[in-house]
């Protein structure tokens, strides 16, 4: 509810610190107003929250911790004045100074080494992108960004180190940060698991989720907060189950990076259940259901990495795979080719033998044409010498006879 909720604590200092503290450990709760109230006296104690400057927060980062102005041996009650447009949770304790700080030191540095374990995590991946240019390592160094920015919002970080001045966006840092998350985990798991391919028609079903989420921001920009929490929440949940599926019957189909996605989702999602259960009251508000979902991260940070180190013996694998059948197809070919030129150099053999063998019948042919028409020539010749030699003799012989009678007269 966003109404405004009031707490009335009542307080004895039983020991011998004067210098107490009283600090709610929820950095997302939006407002909070304190007062202590001790004999019909009240003196204002602070006004923290999401929506208020951090120049008036105590901790180092986003802790609502006010000081206590209650005296060993005294009593006294706070009252707080709360809204939230998330589930309002109050988790009151109670430090000394010294206290604090050591329990806030030791806090900052168990996230300190989540930072560092993501951060590491960022880079390697980053590195590995540039050098073989996959696209699915931008997308998974883009994820574990968001994850982490996401994480530290939840614990009231992210905020005070990005923009400390901009209440508007520390009030938003989770429920944008949440958005960025899901479409970065989308597009990641997308480009590993070549969803688009295998499953074509969950890719497609995956814009009516980012246009879910497209509501769920625009309602909460339009002041309807709590709708548009309980919207993102929803969707965020729905969507968490949509890429388990996805990744599932991917793994189902014998595909090995579907199995280490499956897996490291899944220990994602049980601290995500964690945290949401906190958040509904279902579990009680602990150090281990608060950072469950970091732990939750890293888990599955660790997980995809070794999915992404897997996939790349696939790959090399199938790149091995294929060269070998590349070079067997190769040498099929090659012994196709020798025996194709074998049965080339026959054909060519056989058919230069006919060609041989008809131009000698050519050339036979040719000669005995030559022959022919040499002495078809020879017999003209011979007709006309005969010819020649006839025409006189035939003139002498016709004129023999009156030669006779003129002789004989």
């Amino acid at each position: 509810s966003d109404a405004v909720q009031w707490v009335r604590l009542e307080l004895a200092n039983a020991s011998d610190e004067n210098d107490l503290l009283l600090h709610i450990a929820n950095p997302e709760i939006d407002e909070v107003d304190a007062w202590y109230v001790q004999h019909d006296h009240a003196m204002f104690l602070g006004s923290l929250g999401l929506d208020r400057p951090y120049s008036a927060q105590f901790g180092p980062y986003a802790d609502l911790t006010f000081r206590l102005p209650l005296d060993p041996g005294s009593s006294g009650a706070v009252l707080l004045r709360m809204r939230s447009a998330k589930p309002l949770l109050v988790p009151v304790q109670i430090w000394t100074r010294a206290a604090y700080l050591t329990s806030s030191s030791q806090r900052n540095t168990y996230l300190g080494g989540y930072v560092g374990i993501m951060l590491v995590m960022a880079v390697y991946n980053l590195f590995i992108f540039l050098s073989i240019r996959d696209r699915s390592y931008m997308f998974y160094v883009l994820y574990i960004l968001s994850v982490l920015a996401a994480q530290l919002a939840f614990v009231g970080i992210t905020p005070v180190v990005v923009a400390p001045s901009l209440t508007f966006l520390a009030s938003k840092a989770s429920i944008l940060l949440t958005t960025v998350t899901a479409i970065c985990a989308s597009e990641f798991l997308r480009h590993f698991l070549h969803t688009h391919e295998r499953l074509p028609s969950f890719s497609r079903a995956t814009r009516w989720f980012y246009a879910a989420f497209g509501v769920g921001l625009a309602l909460d920009l339009a002041g309807a907060r709590i709708a548009g929490y309980q919207v993102i929440q929803l969707v965020s949940a729905l969507f968490a189950c949509y890429l388990l599926a996805q990744a599932y019957l991917i793994s189902r189909q014998g595909y090995r990076p579907g199995t280490y996605f499956l897996i490291a989702w899944s220990v994602f999602l049980l601290g995500v259940m964690t945290f949401v259960m906190k958040d509904w009251g279902l579990l009680p508000y602990t150090g281990v259901t608060r950072y469950m979902m970091p732990l939750g991260s890293v888990a599955e940070v660790v997980f995809l990495s070794f999915g992404l180190a897997d996939r790349i013996n696939v790959l090399r694998q199938e790149k091995e795979r294929s060269q070998a059948e590349a070079l067997h197809v190769s040498r099929e070919n090659e012994k196709i080719i020798r025996e194709q030129n074998v049965v080339l150099e026959k054909k060519v053999h056989e058919r230069t033998r006919a060609l041989q063998e008809s131009n000698d019948h050519l050339k036979r042919t040719q000669t005995q044409l030559v022959d022919a028409e040499k002495m078809a020539s020879l017999g003209q010749l011979t007709a006309g010498i005969a010819h020649e030699i006839n025409n006189p003799v035939n003139f002498i012989t016709s004129n023999i006879a009156p030669l006779r009678r003129d002789l004989d007269d």
